[in-house]
Order: structure tokens, then C-alpha cells, then sequence
């Protein structure tokens, strides 16, 4: 009970919206824990970068770019010339491709 009381408190004093998967205590604690992290590892990785990036910006880029094999340090420093430089030496042939084998729509 007395996490449900935490989270009524944070949910007014941010006003903002917390979405909470699971009712009971360890769902909670789990997920309070998994925000930490991704909290401080996305905190050392900006700190490791030398170009500015705000840390929402940050957040996205890195979120939208998890299933991409890319250098994620190269790619904060200089976006367009590692996506230059990947395209380049057809490093992702089949990227988006659902079925590389039949390269595109099989009529």
C-alpha cells in the first residue's frame, strides 16, 4: 500500500501521467527499478557524447535506434554521416525488409 501512496504522490507533484503495469508490489518496485537504470545509463551515454543533445531527444533517438546494428556513440556524434557511412558500405542490405530472401513484395 505504501507504494500505490508513493505513485499518488509523484502522479500530483509532477502532474504527469504514470502508467504502472501490475497491481501488486513487486510490479511496481520492478518497473520504479527499470526506470532508474534506463534513467542512468542514457545519463552516461550523454555524458560520453560530446555533441549537445537534450536528454528527451536523447531518450527517442536511442529508443528508435535499439534494433539498428550501428555505432550508437558514432551515431550521436554525427547522425547523417554514420547513416552516410552505413548505407555506404552496405552494411544494412536488408534492413526493413520483413523477407530479405524475396527482396520486396513476391507476386
Amino acid at each position: 500500500m505504501a507504494y500505490r501512496a508513493a505513485i499518488q504522490a509523484a502522479k500530483t507533484e509532477f502532474s504527469a501521467k504514470i502508467y504502472i503495469l501490475g497491481d501488486n508490489e513487486n510490479a511496481i518496485e520492478i518497473q520504479i527499478w527499470t526506470a532508474m537504470l534506463t534513467n542512468l545509463l542514457i545519463t552516461l551515454v550523454k555524458g560520453k557524447v560530446k555533441r549537445k543533445w537534450a536528454f528527451s531527444n536523447l531518450v527517442s533517438i536511442i529508443r528508435q535506434q535499439l534494433m539498428n546494428y550501428i555505432n550508437l556513440y558514432g551515431f550521436l556524434e554525427d547522425p547523417e554521416g554514420s547513416w552516410r557511412e552505413v548505407i555506404k558500405q552496405k552494411k544494412i542490405k536488408y534492413q526493413n525488409s520483413l523477407f530479405p530472401e524475396t527482396m520486396g513484395a513476391y507476386f
